[in-house]
């Protein structure tokens, strides 16, 4: 039952109010409506990795259609019918867009705080204990007006004109199985694989897919389990199926071109499986090209504890096709890197590249120890905290930032 609703004033600004006796009755009656049960829902099973990470079974969501409230199920189910009845099926798909794009926000999963509304994360089921519902109608509306402004980036005046429905070709494929490509026929890969075990999009999927009707082959996944009967060979399984893609988009490269890799993780041994998985599709293991990608935010554990080992910044390593007969033993001869002296070489060098937080330096480590042609298996962000803390850095929980402090108390140095 809500505690607060917000309402439009007489001069357009919205105000908060306690619930009134009418608010909670038509509570009430949403709870009662049949309509409940026809809303499009899919099981969580114990199967998935999301069940035991969100705490499905002790909270009892096993289902999709729990995370709405009676009141947004009901609204979200009458839009739905009024999209699939759109004669127009470009329009329909563009709606139908706009409308799996509002679930998280018009599901419970969507936060409360006293400062602001907080998104729902895209990582985890969590519901938390007071959560902020929304008007689904608004939720639509601002995103139907986003979906029309993409496309008129998209497809300027002219262009749009110019363009039919068959002049753009959209293909779902597994990046293992690329069988709509022809050998030697692309001159760029720009890939970006799941990142271990931080998001199951599978699981994720379900969300949308109960909506849909179509549903993600999870056997296929390229991600590390860590809980559940896939858990054994998890990281075996996670190598073999980035091997094969990798060397999918080996094949269908032009001797000499290049594919580029974002990747994002905490721990040197995912690193180093992704390092082997470029090398043994056949890419020259040296890279081209080795970027640091920061996203200018915070994931949502980054957000919960400052010194939590999670990266926030990604690599991008781009490599590249060897031409035929070119050899490609020097490529693949990797050797042991110096963890101790990276790390150190790396704090020495804070001032001088203001790094801001421990993400950025690991960052940092990792490409010049690719550049290098190190082994990446023992270069774990955790070794990196450690030896921050061991040289009289702490990390800020609140932004994640770094600041060291002095061991003379009369001199302390700002945050970096």
């Amino acid at each position: 039952m809500p505690v607060e609703t917000v309402v439009i004033g007489e001069d357009g600004r919205q105000l908060t109010q306690r619930a009134s006796e009418l608010d909670k009755s038509h509570i009430r009656r949403a709870a009662e409506d049949p309509r409940l049960h026809l809303i499009p829902s899919l099981v969580i099973d114990k199967n998935r990795e999301m069940y035991s990470r969100s705490g499905l079974g002790k909270s009892g969501m096993t289902e999709t259609r729990k995370f709405f409230s009676p009141r947004n199920a009901i609204a979200l189910l009458e839009l739905w019918r009024a999209i699939n009845d759109v004669d127009d099926g470009n329009v329909r798909q563009k709606l139908r867009f706009a409308f799996t794009a509002i679930l998280p926000r018009a599901s419970k999963r969507y936060q409360w705080s006293a400062q602001r509304p907080l998104n729902a994360q895209n990582q985890t089921y969590y519901i938390a204990p007071v959560y902020y519902e929304w008007n689904v109608f608004d939720l639509f509306k601002r995103k139907a007006k986003a979906v029309m402004k993409a496309t008129e980036v998209l497809f300027p005046p002219g262009l749009a004109e110019a363009l039919s429905e068959t002049d753009i070709d959209y293909q779902i494929a597994s990046a293992d199985k690329l069988r709509h490509l022809k050998s030697e026929s692309i001159d760029y890969v720009f890939t970006d694989p799941p990142f271990g075990s931080n998001i199951f999009y599978s699981d994720m999927n379900l969300f949308h897919e109960a909506w849909i009707g179509t549903i993600t082959d999870a056997s296929a996944e390229a991600v590390v389990h860590t809980t559940g009967p896939r858990k054994k060979d998890a990281e075996k399984r996670y190598e073999q199926l980035l091997r094969t893609s990798f060397g999918e988009a080996l094949r269908v490269l032009k001797p000499g071109r290049c594919m580029s890799v974002v990747f994002g993780n905490s721990n040197g041994k995912i690193w180093g499986l992704v390092q082997r998985a470029i090398r043994d599709a056949g890419f020259n293991s040296t890279p081209m090209h080795v970027a640091i990608l920061d996203k200018g935010q915070r994931s949502i554990k980054g957000l919960n504890s400052g010194s939590e080992s999670v990266v926030t910044v990604d690599l991008v390593i781009t490599v590249r096709k060897p031409e035929k007969g070119e050899s490609k033993q020097g490529a693949h001869d990797l050797r042991a890197g110096d963890t101790a002296e990276l790390i150190s070489e790396a704090i020495t060098e804070l001032e001088a590249v203001h790094t801001t937080n421990p993400s950025q330096i690991y960052a940092r480590i990792l490409q010049k120890a690719i550049n290098k042609g190190f082994v990446l298996d023992n270069l774990h962000l955790s070794d990196v905290l450690v030896a921050l803390r061991s040289s009289g850095f702490s990390v800020d929980p609140k932004t994640g930032r770094l600041s060291r402090q002095w061991k003379d108390d009369r001199l302390r140095m700002a945050t970096i």
